[in-house]
């Protein structure tokens, strides 16, 4: 989840009065202030723990979780389940806590991911100067040939030496 002030950061807290997601920072620049000081501030976690969503077919209140079909159950949808999809399902404290782990996990991987991206980026920026230097002496020195040639080339190929005439 965003932060919904500066939408930069991930939310680690989430204020109840406001509606908002907050990152640890914008939570101490805004919510430090005295006007806010009984605004109702909880981890993320805990609100969205804390939701209680209900089923749009049947208004019951979401008790299960399918990964089979990737969806929240109430206990008519559950029980409306084969069997065989029934066994997939999970409660939502344990479903929460695994795809929380999972999604720790990427964020860790994508992290990590980024950070290895950076390096090669270093890597090939220095790759190129390096090209780009080596580069500038292979021409400062095909430069150097071409002017001594010239001079050469304006040079008789065979000196004529006094007193050699036949």
């Amino acid at each position: 989840m965003e932060c919904a002030n500066c939408e930069e950061m991930n939310a680690m807290v989430f204020c109840n009065t406001c509606d908002q997601a907050l990152c640890n920072e914008c939570r101490r620049l805004i919510h430090s202030a005295k006007m806010f000081a009984k605004h109702d501030v909880v981890p993320v976690e805990k609100r969205t723990q804390k939701q209680k969503k209900t089923c749009d077919k049947h208004g019951e209140e979401y008790i299960m979780y399918s990964s089979t079909l990737k969806s929240l159950l109430c206990i008519n949808c559950f029980r409306d389940l084969d069997n065989e999809k029934r066994i997939e399902c999970t409660d939502l404290k344990t479903a929460y806590t695994q795809n929380s782990t999972n999604l720790s996990e990427a964020m860790e991987s994508l992290e990590s991911l980024q950070q290895r991206t950076n390096e090669s980026i270093v890597s090939i920026s220095a790759i190129r100067q390096e090209t780009v230097n080596k580069a500038d002496i292979e021409e400062s020195v095909v430069l150097d040939m071409y002017e001594k040639l010239k001079v050469r080339k304006s040079l008789p190929l065979y000196p004529s030496t006094p007193g050699l005439q036949g």
